[in-house]
This record gives structure tokens, sequence and C-alpha cells, in this order.
């Protein structure tokens, strides 16, 4: 899910993600370990999202096309688009589903 709150200028990103945990080697895996391994997996992938899209807002490009979505809504043109891009703050959250736990060594 995609949302710019223009109030309080934040790129608001919501990112499911199913996937599937194919090998792990630290024995057993027990239910409070893969929820530790799920909670650690969206922290890093948020922060990582968070420093890219920061990235391509300091180089004023938007290959994702959040503008696209964004411009002719709430009356923003291209430009009054990019003059709010390069200022937004950025609130990303990552929700992990593993799906399958695989091999265990």
């Amino acid at each position: 899910m995609l949302y710019v709150d223009l109030n309080t200028r934040t790129l608001f990103i919501d990112v499911g993600l199913r996937t599937r945990l194919s090998e792990y080697s630290g024995g057993l895996l027990q239910e409070e370990k893969l929820q530790q391994i799920t909670l650690e997996a969206n922290a890093s992938l948020q922060e990582r999202m968070k420093r890219l899209l920061q990235n391509l807002q300091e180089k004023e490009i938007d290959p994702i096309g959040f503008g696209a979505r964004q411009i002719g809504k709430n009356g923003l043109n291209e430009e009054e688009w990019y003059q709010l891009y390069k200022k937004l703050a950025v609130d990303v959250r990552v929700s992990t589903h593993i799906v399958e736990s695989g091999v265990s060594q």
C-alpha cells in the first residue's frame, strides 16, 4: 500500500512479504526463533528500503513511480509533486510472513 499524507508530508509504504526459509543452521527451528527471524527481517528491510527511498529523493528521481500515482490527485501537477517529493518524510513498514521453513542443518 502507498499513501501520501499531504498534511504531515509523509510517504507511507506498507509492504507485505510472503517468503520461505530454505536453510537454517541454528539447530531445531522453534516458533520463537522463527518469530525472531521475522522481526529482524522486517527491521532490516524497513531500514534498507527507507535509505533507498531517501537516496532517490535526494537525487530527485522517482523510478518507482510514486508521482505517477499522485499527479492529478489532490490537485498536484508534476512540478508540485517533485517539490513535495524531495521533502517528504518516509515511513516504511514491512510485514514478513514465513510460509515455509525447510532444511535444518
